[in-house]
């Protein structure tokens, strides 16, 4: 099959697989979609996107599996549960623009969903007077981030035009995008960072044409103090992490959770939110963390072995090269060498040389 581009948009969700996009389901009117009837294509493409469609639900997974989908089961981080709250995001909003926005109303959410475009799913975003803002939560330093958020607000971008002839003379507005991440983690950050997607480009050759800056802002306790005092939300977001990790310096995380949870409600800390939320507050972040975990021990498992395979071929390694020394002394004979070493004459003869020992003169 051709590399073709299609867009399945059965129900309302668009999957754009590698080099995919709109081509075929163009043609298909609502009733096609509905009742089958084949409608301005031709049977050989028919059968063409037939065969493409039968082999979708094998290409989604791979695809899925290759951008690092969320699964089913995953749920929503403290951050991204609180700032869902148009309030809350507005709140913020004000306190990073020195703005003074009242009405939430007037907030209009963008974020990707698990449905749209290929699973990804990002934190916040939203409209507000003609800007598109991307808040992004990070308890870990990502330099990725700008490559993300392209990613990002790309199918922002294009599902805001989705009804609009973009090959049009007519230009289309749109809003201007700001890329925010919020850090605290527990490494070492600047108050204030600064993330370009060019940083990540092999090789640079005049004036720029494509770059993505991302604004990078530590909220940890003792960082950007004055704006956390202008969002009490998010003040008391980073109050709730101190009392978590205060807490697991002495409990295993879920007991710390639990005693975090009731030593904020009662201090007055996300009151209204944690009494509301405090199961999903619960289950999220163990979620998070066995994940975290997972992957940190698979991390470690693959550690291990690479070193012990490692150790295994240095072993190797170096008993070769004895074979090899000793052989080049005439302290064994070839035939000798070729048993201690397990290998055919041609390859041992080949890694000896290799290896830049001197082949004895009756080889």
């Amino acid at each position: 099959m051709q590399d073709r581009k299609v867009t399945y948009l059965e129900p309302e969700v668009t999957f754009t697989l590698g080099s995919y996009v709109a081509e075929y389901m163009e043609r298909y009117s609502a009733e096609h979609r509905r009742g089958k009837q084949k409608i301005g294509v031709s049977e050989n493409e028919l059968a063409e996107y037939d065969e493409f469609a039968d082999t979708l639900p094998e290409q989604m997974n791979l695809a899925q599996y290759a951008l690092g989908r969320p699964g089913s089961a995953y749920k929503d981080r403290v951050f991204r549960m609180l700032l869902k709250d148009r309030r809350v995001a507005l709140e913020v909003y004000n306190a990073m623009n020195n703005s003074n926005y009242t009405n939430p109303d007037e907030l209009e959410f963008t974020t990707l969903e698990n449905a749209v475009y290929m699973g990804m799913k990002n934190d916040v975003s939203f409209i507000i007077d003609s800007q598109l803002v991307l808040y992004e939560h990070q308890s870990t330093i990502n330099y990725n981030m700008p490559l993300r958020d392209l990613l990002y607000v790309a199918c922002i971008y294009a599902s805001l035009v989705k009804n609009k002839n973009i090959y049009g003379s007519t230009r289309i507005p749109l809003p201007e995008p700001k890329f925010i991440v919020f850090y605290n983690g527990t490494k070492k950050m600047e108050e204030q960072s600064v993330y370009h997607l060019s940083d990540a480009y092999e090789k640079k050759t005049g004036d720029i044409a494509l770059d993505l800056i991302v604004q990078v802002i530590n909220i940890n306790t003792g960082f950007n103090e004055e704006l956390k005092t202008k969002s009490p939300t998010l003040c008391q977001y980073m109050q709730f992490v101190d009392c978590v990790r205060n807490y697991q310096k002495s409990y295993p995380l879920e007991e710390a959770l639990e005693y975090a949870i009731d030593d904020c409600i009662r201090n007055q800390i996300l009151t209204d939110f944690l009494r509301k939320n405090r199961a999903e507050v619960l289950h999220t972040v163990l979620f998070a963390y066995d994940q975290e975990e997972h992957i940190r021990m698979e991390k470690e498992e693959s550690l291990e072995e690479g070193i012990e395979k490692g150790i295994e071929k240095g072993i190797e390694k170096g008993k070769q090269e004895m074979i090899f020394s000793m052989l080049q002394d005439g302290m064994i004979s070839l035939e000798n060498a070729l048993k201690k070493s397990k290998l055919q004459k041609k390859e041992f003869l080949e890694k000896m040389s290799q290896a830049g020992f001197h082949l004895p003169g009756e080889i």
